[in-house]
């Protein structure tokens, strides 16, 4: 029973883990470039506005690694959006896992419990 439950609890931490770490991730590239977010596109021609965070990346930008560079056809990603939408995914399965398990050693209790 306790091996259950010891494995039962990153079903549900690891996704929240995985959200709040993409998350800090797009969050520190926004705070090294003054609030603004590089992303590398061909021809880029964002024109920033006082709401738009996203800004055509130059030489000058810092974190370039973390910030919009993954061409995904129609969209530009970054490594902390593509760790976002992994967490998305896999929370809901995660989830109905966790809780498949809760309810398969309740079950299991309830037998052991009724043939002592």
């Amino acid at each position: 029973m306790r091996f259950w439950t010891f494995l039962g609890w990153p079903l549900i931490v690891v996704p929240v883990v995985i959200d709040y770490f993409g998350a800090f991730l797009n969050q520190l590239v926004i705070a090294t470039n003054r609030g603004t977010f590089p992303v590398l596109a061909p021809n880029c021609t964002i024109k920033t506005s006082f709401m738009e965070v996203h800004t055509c990346m130059t030489p000058d930008s810092h974190l370039k690694f973390l910030a919009d560079w993954i061409s995904l056809g129609n969209i530009v990603a970054s490594p902390g959006d593509l760790l976002l939408w992994l967490a998305d995914a896999i929370q809901g399965p995660c989830f109905y896992v966790w809780l498949a398990v809760i309810l398969f050693m309740a079950l299991q209790y309830q037998r052991v419990s009724r043939s002592n």
